[in-house]
Parts: C-alpha cells; structure tokens; sequence
C-alpha cells in the first residue's frame, strides 16, 4: 500500500491490489485522484488525524473496510468517487 503521514502530494492513477491498507492519510491536504484499491484484507482507504484530503474519481472496492475516516478528518469526496459497501455489510 500507500502510507502519505502528512502529505499535501498528488497521488493519481495508481492500481493498488492487496496488502495490509490500500491508502493511509494522517495529515495534510493531498489530492486522491482516479486511483483504485482492491483486495486490501484491512482498510482500502484510511483518512486520519487532521487531514483534509480531496477525492475524486477513485475506486475502493473489495477491501476489508473500503473507506474509514476518523471523527477528526475533515475529506472532502464528490460523486466521482466508487465506495463499495464494505464486504462485513453487503
């Protein structure tokens, strides 16, 4: 996977597949676009700490957890995004 601590980076067009946690953000503002994560057995997407990242065009589908975000982060998705029901609820 992909671990951005805190990061203000562009992170674009990468397939990632398996693993632990597709996309890890704990601070900053980066930019998430048209990525897709799959097959994570935890978390396809994790938005933590402070951070403020912008989504969109993303895929985060099959994993464990698809998308968590954590009471304190503030992410900004729009409808571009594809966020599966996580596997424990569909």
């Amino acid at each position: 996977g992909m671990a951005l601590g805190s990061s203000d980076h562009l992170v674009e067009g990468n397939t990632i597949e398996g693993g632990r946690i597709g996309i890890s953000i704990t601070g900053g503002e980066a930019q998430l676009r048209d990525n897709v994560v799959e097959g994570s057995s935890g978390r396809g997407i994790a938005i933590g700490g402070v951070s403020r990242p912008v989504l969109s065009g993303n895929r985060s589908c099959g994993n464990g957890d698809n998308l968590w975000v954590a009471d304190s982060a503030m992410p900004e998705l729009d409808e571009t995004n594809e966020i599966c029901k996580d596997d424990a609820t569909e």
